[in-house]
């Protein structure tokens, strides 16, 4: 074996993903471990804590006699591949990064939303002012003073623009509120996996605290998965680890998954804390116990909010009242756009053709994309859990907490000796 001390390496990797998260790495150079171990870190600590009792433990060498070295012993694991620590933060914006918003714009999945109205919106602007308006009874261009037109639609788009305003901070509250519900899920399943170890250590009684940690770590690690799923209105459990095949077929028959992952925590807590009781003769702390049952109804609380977040969008007469107001006041801005200093609508059709059409349509064309952009925005940004929009890294957080219950239930136990 190679007697080099293991050496910590931040590896840092940026990249532009769905959901515009960085993705951040520290990983542990250790030494290669000899011809006789196999498999990965993962590995092995899943083979620990499923009580096959096969630990590979290497052996810490003994002291030369007569040396007076002080050693400290570091419990982590050897692996032939590095162990990827995953941290999800906030991507840092470059100075060049309008450049590269630019370039990506076909890609934009509000872009192509709005691409229809925002045809719609320029094709009449550019139209409107070469209509026959002269076969109308009442003819628009008599004279009339400019205010009398300039004014209401001055208004109109300044009070477009509050609402709009206004339904933007509507459906980030939204977001921000299921990202914080999210996150406190995150912590609860740590927390509650770290007082489940202590509680119930294998130390205690194996026959009764090995399948209980085994249980609630299954149940712990599918939580978050069946919990996605199910606010995404999926029954699918492709990919959620840990569950027995009768979990997941009274998984795909229960109507609110995630509620019968934490009854059946509740019911394995209460069946530990019996066969404990029974075993050794002693009660479990109270305290304790009662802290992990607030915590499940922490847990139930926090995913009722969710799918109040995800089965309760903005009321829709504020949406359909925004959409018919741009509707109108695009229809509408030709007048505001063509009248003429002396009051007369459509001056186009008396002077300057298509020349003096250009900056209409190009105006029609910004003001489209302006407007119609914020109000797609609110709409995507509404459900923070709909998996086309990608608003949170809930697949990541899942990995994280797959990850962490590994290190919480089946901590290291390779033995590495470094000098101080």
């Amino acid at each position: 074996m190679s007697t080099h001390s293991p050496a910590l390496s931040v590896s840092g990797n940026t990249k532009r993903g769905h959901n515009d998260f960085a993705d951040a790495s520290i990983r542990f150079a250790l030494p290669k471990p000899s011809k006789g171990s196999s498999g990965s870190v993962r590995d092995a600590r899943d083979t620990e804590a499923a009580g096959d009792g096969k630990r590979e433990d290497a052996a810490a060498p003994a002291p030369k006699p007569g040396q007076n070295e002080r050693r400290l012993a570091v419990s982590v694991s050897q692996s032939q591949s590095p162990i990827p620590v995953q941290a999800w933060s906030m991507r840092r914006y470059s100075p060049f990064e309008w450049v590269y918003d630019l370039l990506c714009i076909h890609k934009s999945r509000v872009f192509w939303r709005i691409l229809p109205r925002l045809f719609f919106n320029v094709v009449w602007a550019g139209v409107c002012p070469f209509l026959p308006w002269k076969l109308i009874p009442v003819p628009l261009t008599l004279p009339l003073p400019a205010s009398a037109l300039i004014f209401p639609l001055s208004v109109f788009s300044a009070t477009l623009v509050l609402l709009l305003v206004l339904r933007l901070s509507l459906a980030l509250e939204r977001l921000y509120e299921g990202r914080k519900l999210w996150g406190s899920l995150v912590l609860l399943c740590r927390w509650m996996a770290v007082e489940t170890s202590l509680i119930f250590p294998l130390e205690s009684s194996v026959a009764v605290a090995l399948p209980c940690q085994k249980r609630v770590r299954a149940l712990l690690s599918a939580l978050l998965p069946v919990t996605q799923r199910h606010l995404e209105g999926s029954r699918d459990l492709e990919g959620v680890q840990g569950l027995l095949e009768t979990d997941k077929a009274a998984l795909r028959l229960v109507g609110n998954p995630p509620l019968y992952i934490m009854k059946s925590l509740s019911q394995a807590l209460n069946q530990a804390e019996i066969g404990i009781e029974t075993t050794e003769r002693r009660k479990v702390s109270e305290p304790r116990m009662a802290a992990l049952r607030h915590v499940l109804r922490e847990m139930i609380s926090a995913v009722g909010a969710c799918e109040r977040i995800s089965k309760s969008p903005v009321a829709f007469s504020t949406s359909r009242n925004i959409s018919r107001m741009l509707t109108f006041f695009f229809l509408l801005y030709p007048l505001l756009a063509f009248t003429h200093p002396s009051g007369t609508v459509f001056p186009l059709q008396l002077e300057g053709g298509l020349r003096a059409a250009l900056p209409c349509v190009v105006g029609a064309a910004a003001l489209s994309f302006a407007l119609l952009a914020v109000d797609e925005s609110a709409k995507v940004v509404e459900d923070p859990f709909d998996p086309a929009g990608g608003q949170l890294p809930m697949e990541g957080l899942c990995q994280t907490v797959r990850e962490d219950l590994v290190d919480v239930f089946a901590p290291p136990s390779t033995k590495i000796f470094v000098d101080v």
